[in-house]
């Protein structure tokens, strides 16, 4: 009777302690509400890095743990109050490489100390590079001095760091569980809790296998950050060959925009002197900044002419501000060029000019989607004056054809459609051109046109449809007609240009690829061989020296 009594106070003891379905269900309720706000603010500070301050998070989840899981949780840890639930709130944050999650732990880090959380776990799971491990806890000790690490091993092969903080609201602390791992990783984890984690009786394989493909993961994690390496140094090499780019051209004035004091007496020499030298600019690259300061002089000379009253005039002022931006952006002093120019948008809201500028710094700078937003507002205002100069115009058509070509083979069609609009300017004032704009503007047009063909061929061998056959046939006829004339031009120029070489020598080549005529291939190398050592008048030199090579490569190196 005794033993039987013991046992039945110990059934009574459990069943006090076990926690209910409903007790589950009315902390959700009493709780969901402010850690959703806490997990809410927590969320808008990550993003808000990733957005304002260039934090390279690539994704964010938050959610609270539902009433089921949160059920099952305090069964399978048979946990005896629901206020040790550590992840009754959880937040993730992605990043595309394994580079990227350095600079993001930092971010976290002081954001969590900002908050003033308590910092309870910080685990590193399955992470092998030691270095990479100490630079994370030198990371977190910088913020939380009194932490003391312990090791974090998942033997499914689980790969993450996780921070399991406390987090203050409304009286009462929030336990919240914070993830941080690659795109890649989370993926595999959402499997492996998806298939292994939650199951009660999983079967052998499935843990194996999961341990195989987490070996796979890292694998892949590390090809793909060697991958971003590659393209961070190209980009950077890009970068720094642009450090001493200017601007393409001098503008040319429309007459109702060059201030009619320069007809003076006391004015005409100064400035036909500055314009004559302005003029000069596209053949003295070679050293901008000495150019500028011999370009400043005769600013200089010609603004100590201009009396007060005229200072006034609304075109002096335009006139002054812009040659003096023109000036400072040769000399490579693009954020000074730069306030200039949104200064000049500000009080001359009309003119098309200076934002055709800061779309040439951002392009400079890599901001392509900014430099995007500049030419594309530059060409809204052009379309709206009534008068313009058509080199003006020309060299904006080309330079959008160029920067929509840069942002990828999407765009393939906006840059073709901008070079044929570029062409149909250039036809009808053709001779108001400088003659070597023939035979650059022959250039772009057969280069797009061969790139519109590459793509509808490579689209036609998915699809196999007649309607892409014609297609690729279409855009291969009109490359054949622009690469025939800039043959011809190549025969009789004087400017021989790396980049037209390497056009018709691409050309050739893929119509080698097209008919298997040895003759084409043979003609590619001869203009490989021709244009080897020359130079190339575009702008990004870098990366146009880098194709021009990469085809190079492939041409010599092909056998009939």
């Amino acid at each position: 009777m005794i033993g039987l009594t013991i046992n039945k106070e110990i059934i009574r003891e459990y069943a006090m302690a076990v926690i209910t379905y409903q007790d589950v269900e009315e902390y959700h309720a009493r709780h969901e509400g402010n850690l959703r706000k806490v997990l809410d603010s927590l969320e808008e500070k990550i993003i808000f890095g990733r957005d304002k301050e260039h934090i390279p998070i690539y994704l964010t989840k938050g959610r609270v743990k539902s009433i089921n899981s949160m059920y099952l949780k305090t069964r399978r840890k048979n946990t005896l109050s629901l206020d040790g639930i550590t992840d009754f709130g959880g937040l993730r944050a992605l990043c595309l490489f394994e580079q990227d999650i350095i600079k993001v732990h930092k971010y976290l880090v002081n954001i969590l100390k900002q908050q003033a959380c308590t910092l309870k776990e910080f685990k590193i799971y399955n992470w092998e590079n030691e270095d990479y491990i100490e630079q994370l806890q030198i990371i977190v000790k910088s913020q939380f001095p009194h932490y003391e690490f312990e090791d974090a091993i998942k033997e499914s092969g689980y790969k993450s760091i996780h921070y399991l903080i406390v987090h203050g609201y409304s009286k009462f602390q929030y336990p919240i569980e914070i993830q941080l791992r690659t795109l890649l990783q989370d993926v595999w984890g959402e499997l492996e809790h998806t298939l292994a984690y939650k199951q009660g009786n999983i079967h052998p394989h499935i843990k194996n296998s999961f341990r195989l493909l987490s070996k796979d993961l890292q694998n892949n994690d590390i090809l793909i950050s060697n991958l971003c390496d590659i393209r961070d140094k190209e980009y950077r090499v890009g970068l720094f060959a642009l450090e001493d780019a200017g601007p393409s051209e001098a503008f040319i004035y429309e007459p109702e925009l060059l201030p009619t004091i320069f007809k003076d007496a006391h004015l005409d020499d100064a400035y036909k002197n500055y314009s004559e030298y302005i003029s000069t600019w596209r053949d003295q690259r070679h050293n901008p900044r000495e150019w500028a300061e011999r370009g400043f002089e005769f600013y200089r000379a010609l603004d100590r002419l201009i009396g007060w009253e005229q200072r006034n005039e609304s075109l002096v002022q335009y006139w002054l501000f812009m040659e003096k931006g023109f000036l400072l952006f040769v000399q490579g002093r693009r954020d000074e060029a730069m306030k200039i120019y949104e200064e000049v948008t500000n009080k001359w809201k009309e003119l098309y000019a200076p934002h055709f500028r800061i779309g040439e710094i951002f392009y400079i700078k890599g901001e392509i989607e900014k430099s995007l937003v500049a030419f594309d507002k530059s060409e809204e205002l052009l379309s709206r004056q009534s008068t313009c100069d058509p080199f003006n115009v020309y060299r904006l058509k080309a330079k959008l054809a160029l920067l929509y070509w840069l942002m990828g083979e999407q765009y393939c069609d906006i840059a073709l459609n901008k070079i044929l609009e570029a062409e149909v300017i250039y036809n009808k004032h053709s001779g108001s051109f400088p003659a070597r704009i023939r035979q650059s503007l022959t250039n772009n047009l057969c280069w797009y046109h061969l790139e519109k063909y590459i793509l509808a061929r490579e689209k036609y061998k998915r699809s196999g449809k007649e309607q892409d056959r014609k297609a690729q046939e279409e855009a291969y006829e009109r490359a054949l007609d622009r690469c025939r004339t800039l043959e011809e031009l190549l025969e009789t120029s004087h400017e021989k240009r790396a980049n037209d070489y390497d056009t018709v020598a691409w050309f050739c080549f893929n119509t080698y690829l097209k008919t298997k005529d040895a003759a084409f291939l043979e003609k590619a190398k001869k203009y490989c061989r021709d244009g080897w050592g020359l130079k190339s008048d575009a702008l990004h030199q870098i990366n146009s020296s880098s194709i021009y090579r990469s085809h190079t490569q492939e041409i010599i190196s092909t056998e009939p």
